[in-house]
């Protein structure tokens, strides 16, 4: 989906992804509310080979066979339903909800992935409930012609390809769209409306944990979530200008430590990240690029750091991540250039002591691709990727630090519907 920011009184688009603008939501009206459906179906092709370390022994080893599956079909379908009224002085409250519909196509099960209400006026939004961190709303980068959400930074061709790095997940510096284990928690944001180009957005989030629904934070977990980002838009000299820089921060509970009940050497840190972006058009061309660091986060799900597993199956998340892109525009035609590499330190954590030990390689990540995307019609797009990417990553086998490689070549076509 595009980013959308509230400007003074209206919404007003947010960042220089180079893809359609979803096609008009189709509207009708409760008792008290206005209502409108809209979202997308996504239907993606794929023809990819992987090469990298074939099948090693040993307890949580990363395994490769010669016979990796190379074509392959995906779908992703978004249903997204807001209800609004208009107050008599003028502000505007409701709410909405964005529903995933994986059970068909995917082993997790169909969710709620935004949930959150709003009011909203000339002072600008607030929200509660479950949306994304204002590190991602307000996210500025390279232009990229291929969405689901974009291609070489943390997209939908990792799908196909086999990642043996131990953090090679969103959450990781594989991506500068930071969200450190804050994906659509429950949250309370302000975006303020936007004065001479810029705009500043602020969240909290309690706990670090998705789909909560506002239950009480599990012993272990990240807490206490803060975000800050500002967003600046602005046409300087015929140039159209877009940059943000962003902080996320989490803190660590009393109760948090790699073996409960255990006083381990070095306990975890309170994590935090940071990044910049900027993008640059003129006459069709879009040049830009974005950066992410990443410090003091250990690699465990949302957050939840409650009893650590064996030695060597965890990781920290300290490194940085850089993305890079020109994009044309001609007509109804896009195409883009992209560019991606990021890294870890990935220090291997002893579960019972604490202690860390630096790994002798970095887990890595480096991509290429050549994007296109063409618009049919209003909302009815066909979009390309050819690709080349790879990975470098840290596994336990047999109680070893082992590095393991894996390059990926291929190619990735979708047809996406806006609705």
């Amino acid at each position: 989906m595009n980013k959308f920011l509230f400007g003074t009184t209206a919404l007003a688009a947010v960042g220089f992804a180079l893809v359609a603008t979803p096609a008009a939501a189709q509207g009708f009206k409760s008792t008290n509310f206005d209502f409108t459906i809209g979202g997308y179906a996504r239907q993606y092709v794929n023809v990819v080979g992987n090469q990298g370390n074939k099948t090693v022994s040993g307890a949580g080893a990363f395994s490769q066979t010669t016979d990796v599956q190379g074509f392959d079909t995906q779908s992703d379908f978004r249903l997204i339903i807001t209800a609004a009224t208009t107050l008599s002085n003028g502000i505007r409250v409701g709410q909405r909800l964005d529903w995933d519909a994986l059970a068909p196509t995917s082993t997790s099960s169909s969710q709620i992935r935004r949930n959150w209400s709003f009011v909203s006026g000339g002072f600008g939004e607030f929200r509660i409930g479950a949306s994304d961190a204002v590190s991602q709303v307000m996210w500025v980068g390279a232009p990229d012609a291929f969405t689901g959400p974009s291609s070489v930074n943390d997209g939908k061709m990792y799908d196909n390809i086999i990642q043996p790095t131990k953090s090679g997940t969103s959450d990781s510096p594989f991506t500068t769209n930071i969200r450190l284990f804050d994906r659509t928690s429950n949250k309370i944001t302000y975006i303020t409306p936007r004065f001479e180009g810029f705009q500043l957005g602020v969240n909290y989030t309690p706990e670090a944990a998705q789909n909560t629904n506002g239950a009480l934070a599990t012993n272990g977990s990240y807490r206490y979530g803060y975000a800050g980002a500002l967003n600046y838009t602005n046409t300087l000299a015929g140039v159209a200008v877009q940059a943000y820089g962003t902080y996320f921060a989490w803190d660590k509970p009393s109760d948090f430590n790699y073996t409960i009940g255990q006083t381990g050497t070095e306990k975890p840190k309170s994590p935090f990240a940071y990044g910049l972006g900027l993008n640059l058009g003129y006459m069709g061309f879009n040049l830009g690029g974005s950066w992410a660091n990443y410090n003091d986060a250990v690699n465990v799900q949302r957050g939840n750091t409650g009893v650590a597993s064996a030695f060597l199956n965890q990781f920290t998340i300290d490194g940085n991540a850089y993305e890079y892109g020109i994009g044309y525009t001609f007509g109804p035609a896009v195409v883009s250039l992209n560019g991606f590499y990021g890294e870890n330190d990935a220090q291997l954590i002893n579960a019972t002591t604490g202690a860390k030990t630096l790994m002798t390689n970095k887990e890595k990540r480096t991509a290429y691709a050549f994007n296109a995307n063409y618009t049919l019609a209003p909302g009815v797009l066909v979009m390309g990727s050819l690709f080349w990417a790879k990975h470098e990553g840290n596994q336990a086998v047999g109680g070893t630090a082992t590095n393991l490689t894996n390059k990926a070549t291929g190619a990735l076509g979708a047809l996406i519907l806006n609705f």
